[in-house]
C-alpha cells in the first residue's frame, strides 16, 4: 500500500501548545490531537512528502530514523496507527502510487489541464489525487494562468493588472510584497493538492 498525507501540522491549536502533543488538521477542518511518537513521527513523514504518496515500506524506515533507531517501531504497530490515521481521514491508502502529478514545482509551473479547465467556470477542481479542491477567487485566478508560460514573475504581474481593473479583489491596494506573497502561497496550495503537472 501506498499512503499520503490530507493533514498538515497545526501549530496555533490550542492542544498543541502542550509539551509532547501535536495537532493534525485536514482542508476539511477535521482535527486529530496526536501525543504517541510513533504517529506522529510517521504523520511529519508524510507531510514532508506531499504530494506525493509513500510505499508502506519506505514510510516504515523513514519513521525508524525519524524516531532515532530501527528498534523504534514494528511493522505491525505503524500499520495499525496508520489504518486508524485512515478512518478519521488525515491519510489516504491506495494500491499504487496516485497521480502523475509532481514532487517540486518547475521555474513555469504547469497545473493540471483539467484543473484548469474546470476553474473556468467552477470553484470546485479536481486534482489529480481524484480529490475536490475548493479555490478561493485567487487560488483560481491564479491556478488558471498556471499553463507554462508563466513564470512567477509573469504570474505576479498578471495578478496585478487583475487587481488594477477590478477583476480580483484584494481589499484596500495591496502593496506588490503582499502580492508577490499571495502568488506564493498559491502556488504552494495548488501545488499540495496534487494539481501541478510540471
Amino acid at each position: 500500500m501506498h499512503l499520503r498525507a490530507r493533514c498538515f501540522v497545526d501549530t496555533d491549536a490550542p492542544e498543541a501548545k502542550q509539551p509532547g502533543v501535536e495537532v493534525f488538521r485536514t482542508a476539511e477542518g477535521v482535527a486529530a490531537t496526536m501525543a504517541h511518537p510513533v504517529v506522529r513521527a510517521a504523520l511529519h513523514v508524510l507531510v514532508d512528502a506531499r504530494p506525493a504518496a509513500l510505499p508502506f515500506d519506505a514510510l516504515l524506515q523513514a519513521s525508524r530514523a525519524r524516531l532515532g533507531g530501527a528498534d523504534t517501531v514494528s511493522s505491525d504497530t505503524l500499520a495499525d496507527a496508520m489504518l486508524r490515521c485512515t478512518l478519521v481521514r488525515l491519510i489516504d491508502l491506495s494500491a499504487d502510487a496516485p497521480g502523475s502529478f509532481v514532487t517540486s514545482l518547475s521555474r513555469y509551473p504547469v497545473a493540471s489541464p483539467l484543473a484548469r479547465l474546470e476553474a473556468r467556470a467552477e470553484t470546485v477542481v479536481t486534482s489529480l489525487l481524484h480529490l475536490e479542491v475548493k479555490l478561493s477567487p485567487f487560488d483560481r485566478f491564479v491556478l488558471m494562468l498556471l499553463d507554462g508560460s508563466h513564470d512567477d514573475s509573469a504570474i505576479i504581474d498578471e495578478v496585478d493588472r487583475a487587481v488594477a481593473r477590478g477583476d480580483l479583489d484584494l481589499g484596500d491596494a495591496p502593496q506588490r510584497a503582499a502580492i508577490i506573497a499571495a502568488v506564493g502561497r498559491a502556488i504552494q496550495q495548488l501545488y499540495l493538492c496534487g494539481l501541478m503537472i510540471a
